[in-house]
Protein backbone atom coordinates (compact mmCIF):
# COMPACT_ATOMS: atom_id res chain seq x y z
CA UNK A 1 0.00 0.00 0.00
CA UNK A 2 1.39 3.56 -0.92
CA UNK A 3 1.80 5.47 2.20
CA UNK A 4 -0.62 8.06 1.10
CA UNK A 5 -3.09 5.36 1.22
CA UNK A 6 -1.87 4.38 5.05
CA UNK A 7 -2.36 7.92 5.91
CA UNK A 8 -5.88 8.50 4.19
CA UNK A 9 -7.02 5.19 6.19
CA UNK A 10 -5.90 5.98 9.55
CA UNK A 11 -7.67 9.37 9.49
CA UNK A 12 -10.97 8.19 7.68
CA UNK A 13 -10.70 5.50 10.87
CA UNK A 14 -10.32 8.48 13.43
CA UNK A 15 -13.54 11.10 11.31
CA UNK A 16 -15.44 7.27 11.49
CA UNK A 17 -13.97 7.22 15.30
CA UNK A 18 -15.37 10.77 15.85
CA UNK A 19 -18.63 10.54 14.46
CA UNK A 20 -19.56 6.67 16.42
CA UNK A 21 -18.23 8.55 20.04
CA UNK A 22 -20.43 11.74 19.30
CA UNK A 23 -16.94 13.41 19.62
CA UNK A 24 -17.43 15.15 16.35
CA UNK A 25 -19.99 17.22 17.52
CA UNK A 26 -18.12 18.63 20.57
CA UNK A 27 -18.11 22.38 20.84
CA UNK A 28 -18.03 24.90 23.73
CA UNK A 29 -21.37 23.77 24.59
CA UNK A 30 -20.06 20.69 26.47
CA UNK A 31 -22.72 20.42 28.93
CA UNK A 32 -25.57 19.87 26.47
CA UNK A 33 -23.67 16.79 24.93
CA UNK A 34 -24.26 13.39 25.88
CA UNK A 35 -21.21 11.71 27.55
CA UNK A 36 -19.43 10.17 24.59
CA UNK A 37 -18.84 5.85 24.68
CA UNK A 38 -15.83 5.80 26.26
CA UNK A 39 -15.01 1.52 25.55
CA UNK A 40 -15.51 2.19 22.05
CA UNK A 41 -13.06 5.74 21.88
CA UNK A 42 -10.11 3.09 23.57
CA UNK A 43 -11.09 0.20 21.77
CA UNK A 44 -10.50 2.37 18.51
CA UNK A 45 -7.36 4.26 20.29
CA UNK A 46 -5.48 0.70 20.71
CA UNK A 47 -6.34 -1.07 17.65
CA UNK A 48 -5.29 1.74 15.44
CA UNK A 49 -1.80 1.58 16.97
CA UNK A 50 -1.98 -2.20 16.01
CA UNK A 51 -3.53 -1.77 12.58
CA UNK A 52 -0.20 0.69 11.91
CA UNK A 53 1.83 -1.57 12.53
CA UNK A 54 0.75 -4.18 10.85
CA UNK A 55 0.40 -2.04 7.84
CA UNK A 56 4.22 -1.12 8.48
CA UNK A 57 4.86 -4.41 8.36
CA UNK A 58 2.84 -5.28 5.08
CA UNK A 59 4.44 -2.84 3.14
CA UNK A 60 7.55 -3.24 4.34
CA UNK A 61 7.29 -7.52 3.36
CA UNK A 62 6.05 -6.11 0.09
CA UNK A 63 8.82 -4.09 -0.53
CA UNK A 64 10.80 -7.30 0.15
CA UNK A 65 9.06 -9.23 -1.84
CA UNK A 66 9.16 -6.64 -5.08
CA UNK A 67 12.96 -6.48 -5.03
CA UNK A 68 13.26 -9.89 -4.58
CA UNK A 69 15.03 -9.91 -1.56
CA UNK A 70 12.44 -12.26 0.26
CA UNK A 71 12.56 -13.64 3.78
CA UNK A 72 15.77 -11.38 4.81
CA UNK A 73 14.73 -7.60 4.68
CA UNK A 74 11.55 -8.89 6.04
CA UNK A 75 12.50 -10.93 9.04
CA UNK A 76 14.78 -7.46 10.19
CA UNK A 77 11.70 -5.06 9.48
CA UNK A 78 9.14 -7.21 11.12
CA UNK A 79 11.37 -7.89 14.29
CA UNK A 80 12.36 -4.76 14.28
CA UNK A 81 8.81 -3.97 14.62
CA UNK A 82 8.52 -6.68 17.08
CA UNK A 83 10.94 -5.02 19.35
CA UNK A 84 9.18 -1.83 18.81
CA UNK A 85 5.86 -3.30 19.33
CA UNK A 86 7.00 -5.13 22.65
CA UNK A 87 8.43 -1.97 24.44
CA UNK A 88 6.32 1.23 22.99
CA UNK A 89 3.24 1.64 25.20
CA UNK A 90 0.94 4.32 24.72
CA UNK A 91 -2.68 4.66 26.43
CA UNK A 92 -5.58 6.54 27.13
CA UNK A 93 -6.73 7.72 30.86
CA UNK A 94 -10.84 8.02 30.74
CA UNK A 95 -11.95 11.04 31.93
CA UNK A 96 -14.31 10.99 35.37
CA UNK A 97 -15.97 14.31 36.58
CA UNK A 98 -13.35 15.22 39.06
CA UNK A 99 -10.31 14.04 36.08
CA UNK A 100 -10.26 15.51 33.10
CA UNK A 101 -8.11 12.26 31.58
CA UNK A 102 -5.50 12.61 29.40
CA UNK A 103 -3.22 10.40 26.91
CA UNK A 104 0.37 8.84 27.85
CA UNK A 105 3.12 7.40 25.46
CA UNK A 106 6.73 6.20 25.76
CA UNK A 107 8.94 3.10 25.45
CA UNK A 108 8.42 0.77 28.82
CA UNK A 109 9.98 -1.92 30.21
CA UNK A 110 8.11 -2.85 32.91
CA UNK A 111 4.87 -2.83 30.85
CA UNK A 112 5.29 -5.06 27.60
CA UNK A 113 3.05 -4.77 25.05
CA UNK A 114 2.82 -8.72 23.71
CA UNK A 115 0.07 -8.24 21.35
CA UNK A 116 2.13 -5.38 20.07
CA UNK A 117 4.98 -8.04 19.58
CA UNK A 118 2.82 -10.58 17.78
CA UNK A 119 1.08 -8.38 15.44
CA UNK A 120 4.26 -7.81 12.53
CA UNK A 121 5.12 -11.41 13.27
CA UNK A 122 1.97 -12.51 12.24
CA UNK A 123 2.21 -10.63 9.39
CA UNK A 124 5.67 -12.05 8.86
CA UNK A 125 4.20 -15.80 8.94
CA UNK A 126 1.27 -14.95 6.74
CA UNK A 127 3.70 -13.45 3.89
CA UNK A 128 6.05 -16.55 4.27
CA UNK A 129 3.12 -18.62 3.68
CA UNK A 130 2.27 -16.91 0.29
CA UNK A 131 5.88 -16.65 -0.70
CA UNK A 132 6.24 -20.92 -0.21
CA UNK A 133 2.91 -20.69 -1.88
CA UNK A 134 3.95 -18.97 -4.55
CA UNK A 135 7.14 -20.74 -5.11
CA UNK A 136 5.61 -23.88 -5.04
CA UNK A 137 2.69 -23.15 -8.07
CA UNK A 138 5.53 -22.50 -10.20
CA UNK A 139 6.32 -26.22 -10.73
CA UNK A 140 9.86 -25.93 -9.52
CA UNK A 141 11.58 -29.53 -9.22
CA UNK A 142 14.16 -29.14 -6.55
CA UNK A 143 15.56 -32.99 -7.02
CA UNK A 144 16.77 -32.67 -10.63
CA UNK A 145 19.23 -35.32 -11.32
CA UNK A 146 22.94 -34.56 -11.58
CA UNK A 147 24.25 -36.48 -14.90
Amino acid sequence: MPIPLIVCLFLGSVVLMFKATGLFDWSEHKGALPEPNWTVISFWYYSTGYVASALVAALFCWLARRSHCRFKWAGITCGLLSLHGLMFGSGMTIPYATDNGGFWVGYYSKSLDLLGMVTPLSVLFIFFLVSVREFNSYGVDHQKEVA
